[in-house]
């Protein structure tokens, strides 16, 4: 059997654990499915960063009360590292580039040759 649901919010609830970890491509925000990597991409698209907090807590909520199946545990913390590793990013926009940023950057390019 896989991990508990609080085991996966264990995970989760770590900084920068989204770092070669399997993680979703998407999230649901306002009752749609939204694709973080062109929430990421594109320019002109303003960062629901908001929402995706408060998603992200509905799901550490959820995975540390252990409700649901595994499945539905596994698909929730998988959506988890999608939205920290989407609101990491786009944090590390709007900053100053710095050496800590860019040992972030080198790790997310190793994350995702790894992958």
């Amino acid at each position: 059997m896989g991990e508990s649901g609080q085991e996966m919010y264990r995970k989760l609830d770590r900084p920068l654990s989204f770092i070669g970890e399997e993680r979703s491509d998407y999230a649901y925000i306002e009752d749609s499915w939204v694709d973080l990597n062109d929430l990421l991409n594109d320019p002109d698209r303003e960062m629901p960063v908001e929402k995706l907090k408060e998603r992200l807590d509905w799901i550490k909520k959820t995975l540390l009360h252990g409700k649901g199946t595994y499945e539905d545990s596994r698909d929730l913390y998988l959506e988890g590292m999608g939205i920290k590793r989407a609101l990491h990013l786009a944090g590390s926009k709007d900053r100053v580039s710095s050496s800590k940023t860019q040992d972030t950057k080198r790790w997310l390019d190793y994350g995702k040759r790894i992958r």
